[in-house]
């Protein structure tokens, strides 16, 4: 939608804050990017912002709702990784990727995991298999803690190959 109302030349409306006397000019951008943002939106989120009366208040209202939304989906997404656990006969590879998909999950969301938190939630996370490599990637310096690390040393000594997907997303 931002795209949209750059592309006719209108998203001024919303990013400068709405002036005290409008001019003629700046209402009938406001009431051409009101247009396209009712346009754009579905039902369920049309009925927060239709008495609004310009583009910017319903652009702002429009972006709490999101903001809700995504803190919403980032809390569950975190409520996921603290209980994720590999079972004793599960697919680590599988598990690791898992992990990493939730965390970018959160990262789409602008809900950023320290790299350092991650690497204890994916060493906690670990069956009895890895007891021993678990024990040794926890007594490493917080600092030193790469997911990257921690996942090639499960991996290796699972028997597998890292592959490029396990990387830790940027």
């Amino acid at each position: 939608m931002q795209a949209l109302l750059e592309r006719q030349r209108i998203f001024g409306v919303i990013r400068s804050p709405i002036p005290a006397a409008p001019t003629r000019v700046w209402n009938d951008s406001d009431m051409q990017a009101r247009s396209v943002i009712i346009l754009c939106v579905g039902d369920d989120q049309l009925v927060h912002i239709a008495d609004l009366p310009h583009a910017r208040d319903m652009w702002q209202a429009l972006r709490r709702i999101h903001m809700r939304e995504a803190a919403g989906t980032a809390l569950l997404h975190f409520e996921k990784l603290t209980n994720f656990r590999l079972k004793p006969d599960g697919d680590l590879q599988a598990h690791l990727t898992q992990m990493q998909y939730l965390r970018r999950q959160m990262a789409e969301r602008n809900f950023l995991l320290d790299e350092a938190i991650f690497c204890f939630m994916i060493i906690n996370s670990l069956d009895q298999r890895f007891k021993t490599v678990a024990s040794q990637l926890g007594s490493l310096p917080a600092q030193d803690l790469t997911v990257q690390l921690i996942c090639a040393a499960l991996l290796n000594e699972n028997g597998l190959q890292p592959s490029g997907g396990l990387a830790a997303p940027s």
